[in-house]
């Protein structure tokens, strides 16, 4: 039987890691955002430009360390 191999991650390590992920989003440079906002709109077109920061920027904030 083939052995599993996995990182195994400490929950401090996967708080930190999802902090880093909002601290990213944040730093979105413009044509990042830009090409973020035309994928969702080809997907689906309830994506408004609008809609899709909104939803970036709430993930975000609620990736962030503090309240």
């Amino acid at each position: 039987m083939p052995q599993k191999y996995y990182l195994k991650m400490t929950l401090s390590q996967r708080i930190n890691a999802f902090v880093e992920l909002g601290k990213s989003l944040n730093k979105l440079d413009e044509d990042t955002l830009q090409h973020w906002i035309d994928v969702a709109g080809n997907e689906n077109r309830w994506f408004t430009p609008d809609a899709v920061k909104m939803a970036l920027d709430g993930v975000a904030k609620m990736l962030s360390q503090h309240p």
